[in-house]
């Protein structure tokens, strides 16, 4: 499956990094707890909110008492100070929050130099959570809201239904954690005006501030949830609901809760076998369990569960205080909305892209469209699909069709970078262009991995594998005028995404998350996009743990007349930077092919 070095998202191998033989379970077991002295735990360095959880590992590794613990963190610095500990060999493992746009450029580049490899895989998530004085009558905003409060654009807390006062808005120093996730999860790299930056240094200090401010209601700031809720909880502060939902434990676990992100477990190859130890039991079932149990939300979806913490709900309210909770949410629209049946595979000309309509279905390869029969035969190719193209491309990505015309993500792609991005039309007959929709450069979009026609709104959709913006946005163009429309926000946003479909008023997204090198399964994820919304929450759909390894996944489609949905699947090459890099063994050869699955509604179940 594709790998780049895309911060936070790579899982690089730990096998040649000098930490050869630490792993010694069978595969599917889970690790266990490693036990070992004081003097023999590794150099430790992280996030402030991640303190608590490491003290927590110490004690339950060593046997250690708390203040044993707590003194064995006084090398602990902070996010970003400690990603620079861990690549100069000075921390062994590490457990920190997003790194800052600064931070990930000079570690790439020394790791492009050579230096060091870093691998980190999420061990958790947290999320942005905005806090206000509780005398505050203010009980929610909006993204947009809290996007013009700290551009300016609002400036009185009468505006968002609060009182007739001056808004004073806090925020943390650039390069802090949590302006990090300001910055990635809402404001990105829009200026905040000088006379906006109310700026605190710590995070306690924000915390306080906004408590005490003026001993009144019209300060505003924002924390990490953990830290907030848990660290610094206090009843004269309370958390704003953000798009109508309240943070807590379940909400941010869902991805109901937008601004969540995942905070990470880090090591590198110069970390010993120690280390290695314990970033593989926080990572196994157990290991997460131990970080549920210390309060924290662990890093994968989780079925949602009654827990006897004391926590009472709060009868619908959408504010609550820092000890307050949110009702549970509804754990029904988690599920999949459909159950498929795998019938057969079919080997295809074309590794690409799926779509059938008619008597038809089309394959796209990176430089080929072929038409096939409904029998699966060849009835038609077009070998040199480049020709009329007004800006050179070289890659054709996945496809769909609508009317007889084949809707095609068409790019120049090298070396997991994509150039002149186009929405092109082709006819489904003579597999000839037709036209092309111009490209919004400002949406962000950098590369064209999966593209979808959604009839009933008149949308044709888009995403990206490639770039920071992967997996967290899906683009729409106009179907008639091929006009940019805006984009959507995915919450919690999936990984690497290849294909997009349009099915029964969702769209269906496949995700090359697993990791080929270790014949981890791939995924297929869904989510509505209710008219108008900027952002909607997205569904595991299924696990593909029944297709051939090793390879990875790509297009899909639903074939309406036969009730079959259809997965393009590759196995043999290994890609790198999404271009070929030899093969795995046992094959000379990369091999495409359609698996056929038959399905029904499990249910009619919301997004």
């Amino acid at each position: 499956m594709k790998r780049v070095w895309i911060w936070f998202i790579t899982v690089l191998a730990v096998i040649g990094m000098g930490t050869a033989g630490v792993h010694a379970e069978e595969e599917g077991d889970y690790p266990s707890i490693p036990h070992m002295s004081l003097e023999e735990y590794p150099e430790v360095d992280g996030s402030l909110a991640c303190i608590p959880l490491m003290e927590a590992l110490v004690m339950e590794v060593t046997g250690c008492t708390e203040m044993e613990a707590e003194e064995s963190l006084e090398n602990f610095s902070n996010t970003n100070p400690s990603y620079e500990r861990l690549m100069e060999g000075e921390a062994e493992l590490i457990l920190s929050y997003e790194g800052s746009a600064e931070t990930k450029k000079s570690l790439s580049e020394a790791e492009d130099s050579g230096e060091n490899e870093l691998d980190l895989q999420p061990v958790g998530r947290d999320a942005l959570v905005f806090i206000v004085n509780a005398g505050n009558p203010v009980e929610e905003l909006t993204t947009q809201q809290i996007h013009d409060i700290y551009t300016g654009k609002i400036t009185n807390w009468s505006d968002v239904g609060g009182e007739d006062t001056g808004i004073k808005a806090f925020q943390r120093r650039e390069n802090s954690g949590s302006q990090t996730l300001m910055r990635l999860l809402l404001m990105g790299d829009e200026e905040i005006p000088e006379k906006q930056m109310i700026s605190i240094s710590e995070m306690e200090g924000l915390i306080n501030t906004v408590m005490e401010y003026d001993n009144s209601a019209n300060a505003i700031g924002y924390s990490v949830y953990y830290y907030a809720s848990v660290m610094m909880g206090n009843d004269r502060l309370k958390f704003l609901a953000v798009d109508g939902v309240s943070p807590d434990n379940d909400t941010i676990r869902s991805g109901e809760y937008a601004l969540s992100n995942p905070f990470y477990c880090g090591i590198s190859e110069k970390s010993g076998g120690k280390a290695v130890l314990l970033r593989d039991w926080l990572l196994s079932e157990e290991g997460q369990q131990f970080v549920e149990d210390n309060g924290y939300v662990g890093a994968g979806p989780q079925e949602e569960q009654s827990r006897e913490n004391g926590k009472e709900e709060q009868g619908g309210s959408r504010q609550m205080n820092m000890t307050e909770t949110r009702p549970e949410t509804d754990s029904a629209r988690m599920l999949p909305a459909q159950e498929y049946t795998l019938e057969k595979a079919v080997e295809v000309n074309g590794r690409q892209g799926i779509c059938c309509e008619g008597k038809h279905y089309w394959v796209s390869g990176s430089t080929t469209l072929t038409r096939y029969d409904r029998e699966w035969k060849i009835e038609a190719e077009n070998t040199d699909p480049f020709l009329g193209y007004e800006r050179e491309v070289n890659h054709i990505g996945d496809i769909d069709v609508y009317n007889g015309e084949l809707y095609v993500g068409a790019e120049y792609f090298m070396d997991g970078e994509g150039k002149n991005i186009q929405v092109a039309v082709y006819d489904g007959e003579t597999l000839e262009l037709k036209r092309t929709f111009p490209f919004e450069p400002e949406s962000g979009q950098k590369e064209c991995a999966g593209i979808a026609v959604d009839p009933d709104h008149g949308i044709v959709w888009m995403c990206s594998w490639v770039g920071e913006e992967s997996g967290r946005y899906i683009y729409k163009y106009d179907l008639e005028s091929g006009a940019y429309l805006g984009k959507v926000h995915l919450q919690m946003p999936p990984q690497w995404l290849q294909g997009i479909a349009y099915y029964d008023g969702q769209l269906y997204m496949t995700a090359d998350d697993g990791e080929a090198d270790y014949g981890e399964p791939d995924h297929m994820y869904r989510t509505k996009v209710e008219e108008g919304a900027t952002a909607a929450t997205v569904v595991l759909e299924r696990t593909f743990d029944d297709v051939s390894f090793q390879g990875e996944i790509e297009g899909l489609s639903f074939d309406k007349e036969r009730g079959q949905f259809l997965l393009l699947y590759n196995r043999g090459a290994r890609i790198i930077l999404g271009m070929p890099r030899g093969f795995y063994p046992g094959y000379d050869r990369e091999i495409s092919e359609v698996f056929v699955y038959n399905f029904q509604q499990r249910a009619a179940i919301p997004c």
